[in-house]
């Protein structure tokens, strides 16, 4: 389900018989044909024939969408509810800015890591699932369950899927993507992406101490080999990173659609740096929401 688009070319053409020649081409479920082709008798007639059709010209409508949020390490504090995470207002003003652009209901999957624990906690309201602890497999299933069950008796693919995520949630999108196969990704975005594999809290703090940033200062090479993958499953790839931040930051992303640089050389003592900055950073979330209503209507 897309975008209705009705496009009514006319051209009158007198004659010597007084007809009138109208060209109605489209993609809409009006015609049976591609082209069809109306001929009507008399000035009268063809009001007549354009009055009904105007009748018949509804709104534009879009498809039904879905956004995954992923929060990264302590994204939601020590007791994993995912209404207080780090970005929930950012979240917010995004799902009113596309139900707004849209028109439709936006349906919201959230996730995010608790400090000290690698389970992940997950919201889905149109589950019933509620702040519940889970692995990532399990996450990857809600999602998967969420998308079908606002489908309803469609198909998936008529469900506009955007998926964001930031440091630990950055690489858990990216493993989601690299995974699931019966979903397309409408748009795929990375917020500063930091591998769970390579960059846990012991690397992390072993890091601060020694200057060996190793593992949390790159984006995910445990990905790799798995971005082209990735990729495929996405319509398109956005992935913000910063640099500034010498103990734990992401980069560039060979497979992603573009990368996006952000820099904050003036925050250096925030909590996290410029990693913690970037997440709810004004400028980028204006950015995510200008390149996800643009999909939306896409």
């Amino acid at each position: 389900m897309g975008a209705l688009r009705l496009h009514i070319i006319m051209r009158a053409q007198r004659k010597a018989h007084g007809l009138k020649f109208l060209n109605f081409s489209g993609d809409s479920s009006i015609f049976s044909r591609p082209n069809s082709f109306l001929y009507a008798e008399g000035s009268l007639m063809s009001r007549k024939i354009l009055l009904a059709l105007s009748m018949m010209i509804v709104p534009v409508s879009y498809a039904k969408s879905v956004v995954v949020f992923s929060g990264g390490f302590g994204s939601c504090f020590v007791a994993g509810d995912t209404s207080e995470m780090v970005a929930s207002s950012q979240f917010e003003a995004l799902v009113g800015s596309l139900a707004k652009a849209t028109g439709e209901e936006v349906v919201e999957v959230r996730s995010c890591y608790a400090f000290g624990s690698d389970e992940i906690y997950v919201t889905s309201e149109a589950l019933d699932i509620n702040s519940e602890s889970m692995t990532r497999a399990d996450f990857y299933r809600v999602v998967q369950n969420t998308v079908k069950h606002v489908a309803g008796g469609s198909s998936a693919q008529d469900v506009k899927l955007f998926v964001w995520g930031q440091s630990h949630g950055g690489w858990t999108v990216m493993d989601f993507a690299r995974t699931v196969s019966n979903v397309t990704i409408e748009l795929l975005m990375t917020v500063d992406p930091i591998s769970v594999e390579n960059c846990g809290p012991g690397v992390f703090s072993g890091g601060v101490i020694t200057g060996d940033a190793q593992g949390c200062a790159e984006a995910p090479t445990d990905m790799l080999d798995s971005g082209r993958a990735i990729a495929g499953r996405a319509r398109q790839w956005s992935n913000w990173y910063q640099t500034q931040f010498p103990h734990i930051h992401s980069g560039p992303v060979s497979a992603a659609s573009e990368n996006i640089f952000k820099s904050y050389e003036d925050d250096f003592w925030h909590f996290a740096g410029a990693h913690g900055l970037i997440q709810t950073d004004p400028t980028v979330w204006s950015e995510i929401t200008q390149r996800v209503v643009r999909a939306a209507k896409r």
